[in-house]
């Protein structure tokens, strides 16, 4: 129907579909000068979508779906790469960018090594940002293999700490720890 393409082509949604696919045309020569922080912010801005809200307004968010992915993007890729072209990354750039990968610990407000599924979905983000750019061409960074490393979750650092202390864990159905000590009281 003539009326409904007229509607769609002059929508705002027609207009950033169209001009991100001739920026993606366009990228092929100057992704080598484009720094992973211009395209991290252009790949954010592409996850953007127009939703009505419950008011009736119409505003630009990013889908709940697609927030982690977001997060991961200013949290992590743009603070350890931003700075660099994507003609600068190489393989042992990112490796080292991802072994010396920082989150925020859950308690006492320090940083702690990532966890090795971290740095995968970091890893992950870095090569959609690029892709999103090249999709046509393998990163100059493929192949990166991510070391083990001793990192756990913080409920098993838990279980550490609570037999260093004397006392035996013990885990209920869901998850959450209790000391011998305190199954014995509620047992009595």
């Amino acid at each position: 129907d003539q009326d409904k393409a007229k509607t769609w082509v002059s929508s705002d949604k027609f207009v950033r579909t169209y001009w991100s696919r001739v920026s993606v045309s366009n990228a092929g020569a100057s992704t080598a000068a484009l720094t992973v922080r211009d395209a991290a912010d252009k790949y954010v801005n592409s996850l953007v979508v127009l939703r009505r809200n419950a008011d009736g307004i119409e505003e630009y968010v990013v889908p709940r779906h697609l927030q982690s992915e977001v997060s991961r993007v200013r949290n992590h890729v743009v603070p350890v790469w931003g700075r660099f072209t994507f003609g600068a990354l190489t393989r042992a750039l990112v490796r080292s960018g991802l072994e010396t990968l920082q989150v925020n610990a859950r308690r006492r407000g320090r940083k702690r090594k990532a966890a090795d599924g971290t740095r995968k979905q970091v890893l992950r983000t870095l090569y959609a940002v690029w892709q999103r750019y090249n999709p046509d061409e393998p990163a100059p960074f493929a192949g990166v293999k991510l070391p083990k490393t001793d990192v756990k979750r913080e409920s098993d650092v838990d279980e550490q700490i609570a037999v260093a202390m004397g006392k035996a864990p013990e885990r209920e159905k869901n998850g959450a720890l209790e000391t011998t000590e305190e199954v014995k009281h509620l047992l009595t």
